[in-house]
């Protein structure tokens, strides 16, 4: 969390909500610890393998040990997405399964980039991404551009209902909140043809039901959910 006016707040709304929540199940206490912009920037992680042929690497000094996988290079900044948490992780095993060579696709909220630049690894021809926070953009630019995929890939600060992007994608990717996803489950659904892919994810708990719903009644068709610890990931098509 930023370290702004609003810090105490976010603090205490965290803080209530957890004091709910150990009423059901128990939790670990929360820690805080104050991290300079600097040092969250330039974070750093262990190499995460990913699906059948994937892998994520924080620098080029790992190239050799994965001689045989396909290298994702990141520097996560300010934005959210690794691989390490379980929705980022769910989207991209289920991205490799689904992809075709030379699909378009759009990821929406795209925090690093990450999901982009594991479509280009896989084949697509070209990926579009929207997110509406800065740092976000910054990091997925940051991110594409040391990736090489900069004439592959088209970025926008955004909403969706905003965008100039194409109408129709093959593949679409939505790793965000499960209110916002039931927002704008019926503009998501519209960017499918019969024969694309909808991934989405950012889904924890019983929210799955409501979100499931939210697709359904504006003419998704679920055929497929899993779960890791909680966090779930379904896959939709359009039901007509």
């Amino acid at each position: 969390m930023p370290t702004d006016d609003t810090l105490e707040v976010k603090k205490n709304s965290i803080d209530v909500s957890h004091k709910l929540l150990n009423q059901i199940i128990k939790l670990p206490n929360i820690d805080y610890k104050y991290v300079s912009i600097n040092d969250w920037k330039n974070q750093k992680f262990d190499p995460i393998e990913i699906g059948k042929n994937l892998v994520i690497l924080p620098t080029k000094d790992y190239e050799n040990k994965f001689r045989n996988k396909k290298k994702i290079y990141l520097e996560p900044g300010l934005a959210f997405g690794t691989g390490h948490h379980p929705t980022t992780k769910m989207c991209i095993e289920e991205l490799e399964k689904r992809i075709h060579i030379n699909d378009t696709i759009l990821d929406v909220g795209c925090g690093s980039g990450i999901l982009m630049i594991a479509a280009q690894v896989l084949g697509a021809s070209k990926s579009y991404g929207i997110d509406i926070d800065d740092d976000a953009i910054n990091s997925a630019k940051n991110n594409i551009k040391n990736a090489g995929y900069e004439n592959d890939t088209f970025l926008a600060k955004t909403k969706l209902s905003e965008t100039n992007f194409p109408k129709k994608f093959d593949l679409v990717m939505a790793n965000i909140a499960s209110k916002v996803l039931i927002e704008i489950s019926s503009e998501l659904i519209s960017l499918l043809s019969k024969k694309s892919t909808l991934i989405i994810s950012g889904i924890l708990g019983d929210k799955i039901n409501d979100v499931i719903k939210s697709f359904e009644l504006s003419g998704g068709k679920v055929i497929n959910t899993r779960s890791i610890d909680s966090w779930h990931v379904s896959i939709i098509k359009r039901g007509f």
